[in-house]
């Protein structure tokens, strides 16, 4: 089913410019000095943002679009073989230039209940892109058998899996984020087999091999990082690693003349990486910081409920609705959060302990 922009031109496009302003506003915002005001300021922002999309789920689908879309909901969990990892829906979105900006993840599905079904939403720029992944995740399925490889597709799981205890991080790289720094820094070296930088610039030797020889790839500093993250991708560097670069607007399309919208994010899937999540707009680094804390234990740890039994899995995607919760403002920082590529999961079986200070 094709959305185009005349499809929507009316309230659609008003929509539209009230999305433009609101994310200028939001940017005014953050250089207000009194916290009373600043902190006044952006809950308004965040509330606006909430019913702004809100309005566009109600205006711009019907019931039967969203069915059509989305399927039933309820139904979205399938029987699997395999109890710790659920079966769940997953939806590629391939958007419009001038589309590409919106928060389509929570339009379609605005609900962030954590007990809530909730399909797995990815993006990519092109379907031929897609259809390459897919036949790459069947290639390895038919070429390596599940016991040897973490990167194959299981009869536990409707996605890839990867091993989560070999991670390469980035942290704080240009020594300007103390605060991100002091909330990760203890927590990365608790896991002994993860590897990375820490307050310093990874050199090009070290970002190739964060990318070809770990299987996940944390950038937690400012922007997309790509002054020194791109360099080996230019290289013809062949990337295998799950990649999480959650700097402001890391994931935002830039657009550019009469050429289709481009995000640097696009270069890690074209080099290999199964899937890169990244930020759709500017956000504060505390709020983003407390998203990204609850994600990855949601997401990487193993957790039990209070008689000790091991819980079952979360998806990706309920993973990435649940941590929108732990922020002060879960609409106009949590869900900035988007994904690019295919989707991927850890391996049930390689899932990381919950660290002490989570």
């Amino acid at each position: 089913m094709q959305f185009p922009l005349e499809a929507i031109k009316h309230q659609g496009l008003k929509a539209l410019e009230s999305f433009d302003e609101l994310q200028v506003e939001s940017l005014d915002s953050m250089q207000i000095e009194d916290r009373v005001r600043y902190w006044r300021t952006r809950y308004k922002l965040d509330s606006r943002l909430e019913a702004l999309l809100n309005e566009m789920h109600r205006d711009w689908f019907t019931p039967d679009d969203l069915k059509w879309l989305l399927g039933s909901l309820s139904s979205a969990v399938t029987k699997s073989t395999c109890e710790k990892t659920p079966v769940l829906r997953s939806i590629v979105l391939i958007l419009d230039r001038r589309l590409s900006y919106l928060p389509w993840e929570w339009i379609l599905s605005p609900s962030v209940e954590s007990d809530s079904p909730r399909p797995t939403f990815t993006r990519s720029f092109s379907l031929p892109l897609v259809l390459g992944h897919l036949s790459t995740t069947l290639y390895n399925s038919l070429a390596t058998s599940p016991e040897n490889s973490n990167l194959a597709v299981t009869n536990c799981s409707s996605s890839q899996t990867f091993n989560p205890q070999h991670t390469f991080y980035v942290l704080n790289p240009e020594a300007n984020l103390s605060s991100t720094q002091q909330t990760f820094e203890p927590i990365f070296q608790t896991f002994s087999t993860w590897r990375g930088v820490i307050r310093r610039l990874p050199t090009p030797e070290e970002v190739n091999t964060g990318f070809t020889d770990h299987e996940l790839f944390i950038y937690l500093g400012h922007g997309n990082g790509s002054r020194f993250l791109l360099q080996p991708f230019n290289q013809g560097m062949c990337a295998r690693a799950v990649t999480l670069v959650l700097g402001c607007s890391s994931g935002k399309p830039r657009w550019e003349g009469r050429y289709e919208p481009y995000s640097s994010l696009f270069n890690h899937l074209i080099a290999g990486c199964p899937l890169v999540a990244g930020l759709l707009w500017d956000v504060t680094d505390r709020d983003v910081d407390r998203f990204t804390l609850r994600f990855l234990t949601l997401w990487l740890c193993d957790e039990n409920d209070t008689d000790g039994a091991t819980l079952k899995r979360p998806s990706l995607g309920l993973c990435v609705s649940s941590a929108t919760t732990a922020c002060k403002l879960k609409h106009l920082v949590g869900k900035s959060v988007i994904v690019y590529g295919l989707p991927v999961e850890p391996d049930p079986n390689h899932v990381l302990p919950t660290p002490s200070r989570c």
